[in-house]
């Protein structure tokens, strides 16, 4: 604690402040678009001080993302919940996590990454910043008892040299111990990003680093478990602290690590026009592109590794390696090159849009090391050397031979893509891509998107969007083919289809959005009730309903809803809560005239369900039957202030601990941190 109270210190001392997580970006569909945006890009800055930009994947055009430096929902400091707002997870902070609704899982390139997909960073969710004055930004929040508490900082620094280079840094720091036994989480993040921006070249480079551990304690067992030890005869005195509860591997020592590395470069080179353009009192000359020249490189590693202390106990039934220690390792090394060409649509005045197309190669490295570092104490051999005299393993011939003669497992993805779009304007937009894998491990795959956006002035900008998204996809390498100590499979799925409609309706003027989105899909692949992968045969769609709806009432009291209903035609392959729902009533006012407030009470709520249960050995959420989470409310009350340049939040977290019922479950077996007291706060420097 010494430690991390320095290193807060310092990150003061030195100004070093970073907020930055993603949830202070604008969520997905809410960039800046139209001409603003884009005469902001051309002026670098406008009349902002501070400006965040992320590029587009095809030909790295930039938008502006909202920052959020305001008061709302500052409280709301867990990345988890900034990507969905329901979640089954593990119950500690920086745990292992899957959204409760289908349409706010991610795609992930690592199979073993989407579990964290919030507590990462990488290019996709880091944006380039371009500021007129060295910009820092801290976040700290800390909460819980003193040797069980949890606690993040987070900071960014950023500077341009002249109008068109930026230089920037980030860290991100978790440490949460957890309330439950050897639940402990520990996440690191940091890298550094850089832009150049002149009017005809333009680069963008971005480097970094992960490291997330978390021990795995199984959770509490059986339902009698927590039944018997919680409900029927609740402990008293010491005994009953939470960290005292008995869990399923409490001497197991068992930790998974997931780790990443990036680096990535995207340059454009635009080819385009001199003209005369008037100004104020005489004629000047602007650059205008006419096509856009695009390279991307990206290079990428990523790692998933779990050890047990324990190899075979009552948790696992199988040890096909060693049956008293597991050390499990996978790794997938990625290195993209992408050259594109687009027509810029600034120059395009008969069809007022941009076009382009690129062809990409993606060489890929994978491999699996379930001996990794095992030390047979019987034999004094490790298992590199074992697998020089492997017929002493208690393994059949097959597995034996695996081991033996693994080499890993390389191939070359050659793609051929291209776009349509119209970015610039005020009232309509679109964009719609296309891709096919010409060779490689993803031959045959191909995948047709878009969405279409109309804003209509004259009905107080009412918004209508709709995207579809058409997809073949080979079932990823490791749905195919993993070896680990506790878990072993070949499989040889067929390719998944989907096609995936939706559509969103937007109203300012009453604060009300409604979306609908169906996703009809063929060979859907999911875990099973065995936590080994399966694939269900057919066809089988999704449906989802989502109202947001906030009220107003008077100047000071505002209730916000978000509430979603799903279905699935396959609820023994992709299990779904019917109803999903957030609510947040809040007080907001300004005392002194300088110091803001909102003092509120929040809800997350879902139907009981078969929730995904969570294997540790493979990290990796399955579907179960013997267990059903939810009907239960998860209640906050929060203050959040703001005041000039710093924000700082209060909150009570799970206050109705215990009620309407002492179930509070967070995923199968798994129970919520009980009541505890949490505080944040997050400051801004710049001139």
């Amino acid at each position: 604690m010494a430690k991390q109270l320095s290193l807060i210190l310092v990150c003061f001392m030195l100004s070093v402040r970073v907020s930055y997580t993603q949830e202070h970006l604008s969520a997905p569909g809410s960039e800046i678009h139209g001409d603003d945006m884009h005469e902001h890009e051309h002026s670098h800055m406008g009349g902002s001080k501070v400006v965040f930009l992320k590029t587009y994947s095809d030909n790295l055009d930039t938008f502006q993302v909202a920052v959020d430096t305001f008061l709302h929902q500052i409280h709301n400091y867990n990345p988890m919940y900034r990507e969905s707002m329901s979640n089954i997870y593990l119950g500690n902070y920086g745990a292992p996590y899957i959204s409760n609704l289908y349409f706010d899982r991610p795609d992930v390139d690592f199979f073993f990454s989407d579990v964290y997909h919030a507590f990462y960073k990488n290019r996709t969710n880091i944006p380039y910043i371009n500021t007129k004055t060295p910009y820092t930004v801290l976040n700290y929040s800390n909460g819980g008892p003193k040797y069980y508490n949890e606690e993040s900082l987070n900071g960014l620094f950023s500077t341009n040299i002249g109008e068109k280079i930026n230089l920037g840094a980030y860290f991100d720091i978790v440490y949460a111990r957890g309330r439950y036994a050897d639940q402990a989480t520990r996440h690191k993040n940091y890298g550094f990003f850089s832009s150049y921006t002149g009017e005809k070249y333009s680069a963008y480079l971005n480097a970094g680093a992960s490291a997330l551990e978390n021990y795995e304690n199984g959770g509490f067992g059986t339902n009698s478990v927590w039944t018997d030890t919680i409900i029927t005869t609740p402990p008293t005195g010491l005994s009953g602290q939470p960290e005292n509860l008995q869990v399923r591997m409490q001497d197991d020592d068992a930790r998974s690590y997931t780790r990443n590395r990036f680096l990535s470069l995207q340059q454009k080179y635009n080819i385009g026009i001199t003209r005369e353009v008037q100004l104020e009192d005489t004629v000047g000359t602007e650059f205008v592109p006419a096509l856009n020249l695009v390279h991307q490189f990206e290079f990428e590693t990523d790692v998933k590794q779990y050890e047990d202390a324990i190899g075979m106990s009552y948790y696992y039934d199988t040890a096909y390696i060693h049956s008293s220690l597991t050390t499990d390792s996978v790794r997938k090394r990625r290195v993209s090159n992408r050259v594109g060409l687009y027509l810029d649509e600034r120059i395009n005045n008969l069809g007022k849009f941009g076009a382009g197309a690129y062809i990409q190669m993606d060489n890929e490295f994978i491999s699996q090391a379930p001996w990794h570092m095992i030390e047979d104490t019987s034999l004094s051999k490790t298992y590199s050397e074992l697998k020089e005299d492997y017929s002493s393993l208690a393994m059949d011939s097959n597995r034996l031979d695996i081991i033996h003669d693994y080499e890993g497992y390389k191939y070359t993805n050659v793609s051929f893509g291209g776009s349509v779009f119209k970015r610039y304007g005020t009232h309509f937009f679109f964009d719609a891509a296309a891709n096919v894998y010409l060779s490689g491990y993803n031959v045959g795959d191909w995948q047709v998107k878009g969405n279409i956006r109309q804003v209509f002035p004259n009905m107080g900008d009412w918004e209508v969007s709709v995207r579809a998204n058409f997809q073949r996809k080979t079932p990823d390498y490791f749905y195919q083919h993993y070896y680990s100590n506790n878990f072993w499979w070949d499989n040889n799925f067929d390719a998944t289809f989907k096609q995936q409609l939706g559509g969103t309706l937007s109203i300012p003027a009453i604060n009300l959005k409604l979306s609908l989105d169906i996703d009809n899909m063929q060979e859907y692949l999911y875990f099973n009730a065995d936590a080994m992968p399966d694939q269900h045969s057919g066809n089988m769609a999704v449906m989802a309903l989502r109202l947001e709806k906030d009220f107003e009432i008077g100047k000071h009291l505002v209730w916000e809803n978000d509430i979603v209903y799903q279905e699935s035609s396959a609820a023994e392959a992709l299990p779904l809560p019917q109803l999903t729902a957030y609510t947040n009533f809040y007080l907001r006012h300004i005392l002194f005239k300088v110091l803001h407030v909102e003092i509120g009470a929040e809800a997350r709520y879902h139907t009981a369900y078969n929730a995904p249960g969570y294997m540790p050995a493979t990290g990796r959420y399955y579907n179960q039957t013997d267990v059903e989470v939810g009907n239960y409310p998860m209640v906050n009350v929060y203050a959040d202030f703001f005041l000039r340049r710093m924000r700082f939040f209060v909150m009570g977290q799970h206050i109705n601990k215990g009620w309407p019922s002492l179930e509070y479950f967070s995923a199968p077996h798994y129970a919520f941190n009980p009541r505890q007291v949490k505080f944040g706060l997050q400051w801004t420097f710049y001139d």
